[in-house]
């Protein structure tokens, strides 16, 4: 996903953790296409944190970016031509939240699913999977795992989790 893009009016791609003066940001964001069907509200999005993690925790910048993904993706507005995708750059702050006010991409939508790859201190990563159920934030977050060693890395579950076909419904 590059701009222009509607959800990259909104989402914000960097940072600042309070605790360390340091940031987190986000490197990639994935927007999952089936053919011959309309967009779906899934994404999944790579970040960095400058921090440790611990396992049964979650890190403020990791709940951030999941948080401004989700933000991100309700205030999306529906794209209806190339010259429209052209304008966004044009477009200042009322006519963006005009635009998403007036037609939703996701309107019926309720979850929002979003699946972050986590990149965290001092060569780890983890899965996290969020959405929205009723007015809660669920958050299900993998062990870590370690990249210390490329050859132990677990590069294909990594993968295999971010070019995964999303789950309808979820």
């Amino acid at each position: 996903m590059t701009p222009p893009n509607p959800f990259m009016s909104y989402a914000t791609q960097i940072g600042q953790c309070p605790s360390t003066g340091r940031c987190w940001g986000i490197r990639l964001f994935l927007e999952p296409q089936i053919r011959d069907t309309p967009p779906l509200p899934h994404i999944a999005a790579v970040a960095y944190q400058p921090m440790n993690a611990r396992d049964g925790s979650i890190l403020g910048g990791e709940l951030a970016t999941i948080l401004n993904i989700m933000r991100s993706r309700v205030k999306e507005f529906k794209v209806e031509s190339e010259e429209m995708i052209e304008g966004l750059s044009d477009m200042n702050e009322q006519e963006l939240e005009d635009l998403s006010q007036k037609s939703p991409a996701f309107p019926d939508e309720q979850k929002f699913p979003v699946l972050l790859v986590s990149f965290v201190g001092p060569q780890h990563a983890r899965l996290l999977c969020a959405s929205m159920y009723t007015h809660a934030l669920i958050i299900h977050v993998s062990k870590l795992y370690s990249f210390e060693r490329e050859q132990d890395a677990p590069l294909d579950l990594f993968m295999s989790w971010l070019f995964a076909r999303p789950v309808a419904g979820a």
